[in-house]
């Protein structure tokens, strides 16, 4: 287990006793993931937070990677997240977790779940479950209904239905924020820059889930000689292999650790971001592209003619999107 002491994920030893368990994945921490942190709040007492969470390990199509969900984890109310390998618990009975997880490993006074949640040996029990356990074991649980949007329990599952399907906006509904990718730029052909409208290029990585094809209106966040800048954009999430093969080759050396999507040809699952009103060079920097609304489906174009008269309404529509929105 490692225990992180949020905001700034650094490493510690062990918890304050004590502490209440706010229990489940939080792919994306969604509004329903907040309520249970501010109930954990509420039933506090003053007691510490913690988060007991699992590594995303191989998990794909996610809404968020361990440190984006660890952070925004810490935004919800968590003031320590316990981060476990799935395959270490895997194999523990419901009244097992209880007593050697919850009480004994964590000592925590109080566990608190959303009413969905499962846990022990092949997902056999669940929140009432874990209710009746815990009072056996001497400690308090509270079983939070869901939150409920439109008729539908909000859910990680239903809000990457939703991104896939490119509905941003109602998934920034459910997720209480926009969507956001938070990866690095790499060096593209540079096609944008030829017709005017350079782009920042972020290859989506198999864990995470990508948008539906098309433009969107977007918000890009960096920072620049230490300040942070928040800024309009337009992007286009496409499947044509507009990365340069040579730089994308130098940067996965470099980046070990990134990987492209399975069985997807090369440049396939790119971002391609356009800051309107302004042309920084952020090479090899880590940016955050928020999707706010999609704007059209993607096109194929016969000509650069056509494709740059297509990126002039893009931008042209992204700005009368945030005229309107007020920003």
């Amino acid at each position: 287990m490692k225990i992180y002491h949020l905001p700034d994920l650094t490493l510690r030893d062990t918890l304050p006793p004590g502490c209440v368990a706010v229990l489940g994945f939080f792919d994306g921490v969604h509004a329903g993931h907040r309520e249970l942190f501010r109930r954990a709040a509420a039933g506090s007492a003053g007691r510490q937070v913690v988060a007991w969470t699992f590594f995303s390990g191989s998990r794909e199509n996610l809404l968020t990677d361990d440190a984006t969900r660890f952070r925004l984890l810490g935004e919800a109310g968590a003031d320590y997240v316990a981060a476990e390998d799935f395959d270490d618990f895997r194999s523990l009975s419901g009244e097992e977790f209880v007593r050697d997880v919850l009480c004994g490993l964590l000592g925590v006074s109080c566990a608190v779940c959303g009413e969905s949640f499962r846990f022990g040996r092949g997902a056999s029990c669940g929140a009432e479950d874990l209710m009746r356990f815990c009072g056996d074991a001497g400690i308090g649980c509270t079983a939070v209904p869901s939150v409920m949007s439109d008729g539908e329990a909000v859910s990680s599952s239903l809000i990457r239905r939703l991104v896939r399907s490119g509905d941003v906006r109602r998934a920034a509904r459910l997720l209480g924020r926009e969507h956001f990718y938070s990866l690095p730029v790499v060096r593209g052909k540079r096609l944008g820059r030829e017709l005017g409208f350079p782009t920042l290029n972020q290859i989506i990585p198999k864990n995470l889930v990508s948008p539906a094809p098309g433009v969107y209106a977007c918000r890009v966040s960096f920072e620049e000689d230490g300040a942070a800048r928040d800024l309009p954009g337009v992007c286009n999430m496409g499947t044509c292999p507009t990365v340069n093969e040579a730089e994308l080759e130098e940067f996965l050396k470099e980046n070990p650790g990134y990987v492209l999507p399975e069985e997807a040809t090369l440049g396939s699952d790119v971002l391609e971001t356009h800051v309107i009103g302004e042309t920084p060079d952020l090479y090899g920097k880590v940016v955050r592209v928020s999707l706010c609304e999609k704007l059209r489906d993607e096109k194929k174009f016969d000509s650069l003619h056509e494709l740059s008269l297509a990126v002039a309404a893009d931008r042209r529509h992204a700005e009368e999107y945030f005229a309107k929105a007020g920003t």
